[in-house]
């Protein structure tokens, strides 16, 4: 999630988090800024690797998956509290607890 998070006592407690899951019972998939941006559509096949890129650029944030645009959010004006686009921690989930989910390679590069 992108949240002006406590991350000892606030990670995992925030439901807007990245997702990355492929077509499963949850609706929400790949690319999905959660609560925020939803996208509703499977980027990838079930079983493949895919690039998944997020870019976050002060108060915008993209997705892209295989070099194409998910999603892109701007947090509004009138956002209060914790819960912010432009500052905090990024995390990644999957819901479907009968998942296995394989991750390799991740970057993390301040722009």
């Amino acid at each position: 999630s992108f949240h002006d998070v406590d991350v000892d006592n606030d990670l995992g407690k925030h439901p807007d988090d990245q997702n990355y899951s492929s077509p499963q019972k949850d609706p929400v998939k790949t690319g999905s800024v959660y609560i925020v941006k939803k996208n509703l559509k499977a980027p990838v096949k079930d079983n493949e690797w895919f690039h998944y890129e997020i870019i976050v650029e002060g108060k915008r944030v993209e997705t892209k998956v295989d070099g194409k645009t998910v999603v892109v959010c701007k947090e509004g004006k009138d956002v209060k509290g914790k819960r912010k686009l432009s500052k905090g921690t990024n995390g990644l989930q999957v819901h479907d607890p009968g998942s296995t989910v394989l991750v390799k390679n991740i970057k993390v590069k301040s722009l």
